[in-house]
Parts: C-alpha cells; sequence; structure tokens
C-alpha cells in the first residue's frame, strides 16, 4: 500500500505534464526545446556542414533572384540572408534548419486544429512528428529545400480552409503569399497545389469560394512573389523541364521499364515515409485504426481536403511516372504528397470516440523518441570511434583544414574545389573565400569575382598519398575534371590534418595548387 501511494504522485506529475503537452502553449514550448537541444547537439558533435547544407554555401554565395534551374532559391536566399548575421558556418545553417522544423511542427498544428476544430487532437498530431523518420532525424542532417516546401505547403492548406470560410483581402493576401513562397521553394510544390485546388473544386463549400473575385488577387500576389525567379530563368535560358527530367530519369531501359518501375518505387516510397510514424500510432490507437470501428463524427471539410488532395497529388505523381519515364523515385520526394498525412490520421482518430484518452500515450512516445534521438546523436562521434569510421565523409575535419589554410595565407581568393560537399565546407570555415565546384555543382552561372578575391587563386584537392616531396602539380590537377587548370609552376603545398584517437585516429591529406589568376577556372 505504502509503494502504490508512493508512486501515485508522480504518476499524476507525469500525466499533467503531458495534458500541459496538449495544447498551443505545450506545442510552441517543444518544438522551441526541440530545435535547440537538437541543434546544440548537432553543434557539439562536429561544425562540418552536411551536403545539402554545403551545397547551399557553395550556391548562395551572393543574393540572386535565382541560382540554378533545378531548385526554386527560397532556401538558398533565406540562408544567405541569415548569414550576414551569423557567418556562412554552421551556426547559421543549424539555426534556419531547425527553425523551419519546428515551423512544420507548429503548422502542422494549425492544419490538424483548422481541420478537427479540436487542439489536443492538433497538438498530438504535431508532437507526433518526433518519431517520424524525416521530421524526427533525416532532415536534422539532410533536406533543404524541402523543408520550405512543407511550410509552404500547410500553410496554404491552413490558408485556403480559412478563405473559404470568409474570402476577404486580407485571406487572399495570406493565401497568394503560402502558395507563391511555395512556389519558389520547390518545383515539386506543384503536385501539391495541383492536388490542393482539384480536391477544391471538388467540394461545394470550397468551389464557391473559389468563384471569389478575391481569388484573383491571390493569384495576382503568388505570381508577384515568384516572378523574379521567373524572370531569372528567362535571362539564363533555363531548361527547367530538361534539367528535372535528366534528374528524374538516370536509366536507360525502356520507356515501358522505366515507367513499371517508377510506378513500384511510388507505391513503396509512399508506404516507407510513413514508417515507422504511422505503425508507432496505430499501436498507441489501435481503435482508430480498426476499419470494424465507425466514425462517431463525420469527416469535416479540412479532412476531407485534406484527403482528396493526397490522392490527387499521388495520381498526378503516377501520371508524371508514367509520362516521363521517371526512375529517380524515393521516400525523400513523397513531402508533397504526404505533408497532409497528420491531418487524416488525426482527423480519423479524433472521429472515433475513446482515443481522446490514448493522446497522451502519443506525447509520452514523442518526448521519448526525442530524448533517445538526442542521445544517439551525441554518442554517435563514439559510435564511429569504435567502429573505426571516425571520418565520415559527412564529418571531414575541415575546421582544422581552415585553420591550416588561413595560417598559411589562403583564406582568401578564389579557391576550386573538387566538388560542392568541399566547396561549401571551405567556405562556411573562410568567408573571404570564393569557392567554386569542379563538378556536383548546380549553379546555372558561376559567383562573380568579389573585389578582394582578384589576384589569388588556388586549388584544393584531398589527397591519397602522404609525403610532401611526392606530391607532384599533376597530382593535384589530377583530381579535378576540368582541363583549364593552369598552375602558376611551384610545388603543391601538402597539408596534413589528423582526425580521431585510438584505434580509430587517421591522417588525411590535401594538396593546395596555386593557379594563374586569368585562367579559365578562376573567372
Amino acid at each position: 500500500m505504502q509503494t502504490s501511494l508512493a508512486r501515485a504522485p508522480r504518476t499524476l506529475h507525469v500525466s499533467h505534464l503531458l495534458d500541459a503537452l496538449l495544447s498551443w502553449r505545450g506545442v510552441l514550448v517543444y518544438w522551441s526545446a526541440n530545435a535547440l537541444v537538437f541543434g546544440l547537439a548537432r553543434y557539439s558533435v562536429s561544425r562540418t556542414l552536411a551536403l545539402d547544407e554545403a551545397r547551399t554555401v557553395e550556391m548562395a554565395q551572393e543574393f540572386a533572384a535565382g541560382y540554378t534551374a533545378r531548385q526554386p532559391p527560397l532556401y538558398d536566399q533565406a540562408s544567405w540572408l541569415l548569414a550576414q548575421l551569423l557567418g556562412p558556418g554552421a551556426p547559421s545553417h543549424l539555426v534556419l534548419r531547425f527553425v523551419c522544423i519546428a515551423l512544420i511542427g507548429l503548422l502542422t498544428f494549425a492544419a490538424v486544429a483548422r481541420a478537427t476544430g479540436q487542439e489536443r487532437s492538433a497538438a498530438a498530431a504535431s508532437l507526433s512528428l518526433s518519431f517520424h523518420y524525416f521530421f524526427g532525424w533525416y532532415h536534422h542532417q539532410w533536406g533543404t529545400h524541402t523543408l520550405v516546401l512543407c511550410m509552404a505547403a500547410l500553410w496554404s492548406f491552413v490558408a485556403l480552409i480559412d478563405f473559404a470560410e470568409r474570402p476577404g483581402g486580407a485571406r487572399a493576401l495570406l493565401l497568394g503569399a503560402a502558395i507563391g513562397l511555395g512556389l519558389v521553394s520547390k518545383f515539386s510544390f506543384l503536385l501539391f497545389l495541383a492536388g490542393l485546388f482539384g480536391a477544391a473544386l471538388t467540394l461545394p463549400d470550397l468551389r464557391r469560394a473559389a468563384q471569389s473575385p478575391w481569388i484573383v488577387a491571390a493569384g495576382v500576389v503568388a505570381l508577384a512573389v515568384c516572378a523574379p525567379y521567373l524572370i531569372w530563368l528567362a535571362s539564363v535560358h533555363a531548361d527547367v523541364l530538361g534539367t528535372v527530367q535528366t534528374h528524374l530519369v538516370q536509366t536507360r531501359q525502356s520507356h515501358l521499364v522505366r515507367a513499371l518501375v517508377g510506378l513500384g518505387l511510388l507505391l513503396w516510397s509512399l508506404v516507407a515515409f510513413t514508417m515507422p510514424w504511422a505503425a508507432i500510432i496505430a499501436a498507441l490507437v489501435p481503435r482508430a485504426f480498426d476499419p470494424r470501428v465507425r466514425r462517431d463524427v463525420p469527416p469535416t471539410l479540412g479532412e476531407r481536403l485534406a484527403a482528396r488532395t493526397t490522392v490527387i497529388a499521388a495520381a498526378l505523381a503516377a501520371a508524371g511516372i508514367v509520362a516521363a519515364g521517371a526512375t529517380n523515385v524515393g521516400e525523400r520526394y513523397m513531402h508533397p504528397l504526404l505533408v497532409l498525412a497528420p491531418v487524416i490520421v488525426f482527423g480519423r482518430l479524433a472521429g472515433v470516440d475513446g482515443t481522446a484518452p490514448k493522446l497522451r500515450l502519443v506525447a509520452g512516445a514523442a518526448v521519448s523518441a526525442a530524448v533517445v534521438l538526442v542521445a544517439l546523436r551525441l554518442a554517435l562521434p563514439t559510435i564511429d570511434n569504435l567502429t573505426q569510421k571516425t571520418v565520415r565523409t559527412a564529418n571531414l575535419p575541415f575546421e582544422a583544414l581552415a585553420a591550416q589554410m588561413a595560417a598559411r595565407g589562403y583564406d582568401h581568393g578564389t579557391a576550386l574545389a573538387t566538388d560542392v560537399r568541399e566547396a561549401g565546407n571551405l567556405r562556411s570555415f573562410l568567408p573571404r573565400l570564393r569557392v567554386v565546384a569542379d563538378v556536383d555543382s548546380h549553379r546555372a552561372v558561376r559567383t562573380p569575382p568579389r573585389p578582394d578575391a582578384q589576384g589569388k587563386c588556388f586549388a584544393v584537392a584531398r589527397l591519397f598519398t602522404a609525403q610532401q616531396g611526392q606530391i607532384s602539380a599533376g597530382d593535384v590537377a589530377g583530381r579535378f575534371e576540368t582541363n583549364a587548370l593552369e598552375p602558376l609552376g611551384n610545388e603543391p603545398l601538402v597539408l596534413e590534418v589528423r582526425v580521431g584517437s585510438g584505434r580509430g585516429a587517421r591522417r588525411l591529406y590535401w594538396g593546395i595548387l596555386d593557379l594563374r589568376p586569368e585562367s579559365a577556372a578562376c573567372r
């Protein structure tokens, strides 16, 4: 009896904490803390930028209306603006990344709340993103433009429901801004947008709103937001369709075989994207997933809009795959198709009687997942060391390399790097550098030379041999695909960087070769 009484207050305390999380204030506090903790955890492990972040640095060395025909510029522009305050290194990228993730959590709450009218269900839906593979882990390291796509999609959904309830100038402005930002976030936003408005036209209440004169104003605002990028695309004669098709079609099989493979990958990706998120929710609230249990409350307008948007967007994606014979299809591309999945799942949960008490379990699972994942993030260096994988590509010691380069005067000018990962990371630690990636750069035009960068140009390449005297200019130049390298004639400098400790310790080498500033590679 004494043991039971002693445990009761603790259980009650945990219940109160979980109930506090199941509110808009709790969601705000949770995602703010989540961004801070995960951001600091990643920063404490390594200041090296991941591939997507390094690509953003290489891309956005100056503010421009556009950078590439492959992706719209919204994320890159936001990165450049933040870099003016915090520099192009890890702090600005981690702030941008985790603020975006937090905003996705808050917008998910808003979307489910608009659709169901239930705050606790909306909060549980938002918190559940912590055990969604992409939002709870993958996007802590990878992905950039996809984050702003998700934000714009969720905002567009909320803005359309608000506009349908009471069309007017202010709500048209918000709807147009959300759509415009989506159009300059990622090209696949068009799939979501087509699904959203295609679904709206099948629902009488939303169809009437679409006939409002204010919808024209929303369209004008959206066009104004994306106009600078459209003008830039025309100015550089960008082939958007060709670029996108090249990215999506990556085999030489017949069109029919590619289409069948692409459709199979689409079906698999739709399922894989939702795992383990959907499985955990089904385990915690099985009643909501039991097909024998009928809803006590019929689906709301918002739920029907979310479900039909998802179905239409997926059907359009399938049609596109068949038309193009696309084979580059994977879970990471499912965001515009399944971003409204929390609205569908938690709308169903909210409509089934007897599921409300289970929302605490969802909140508890979210907190538990966050704690475990933070611990795993902090333990990664130790795990790598024990498995002798200290130097992962994502954590190469660019900070130590940059310190040696700066000590030898290679902290300004133009640096030609072998790829975007090296280029972006060099500039993140040496912000006075203008960097040019030899391969894997998506820029339509090169970054213009900086006034203080003229007169000094050099190539930087990771080497796989050791001794200074054994490295020739040809060894460094051979790491580049371009044929335009014109060395000054002096011997290359070899820098040694030690990383790791114990039996996992390694020595890495980079060669620096001075180039003629007037050469094509340096312009």
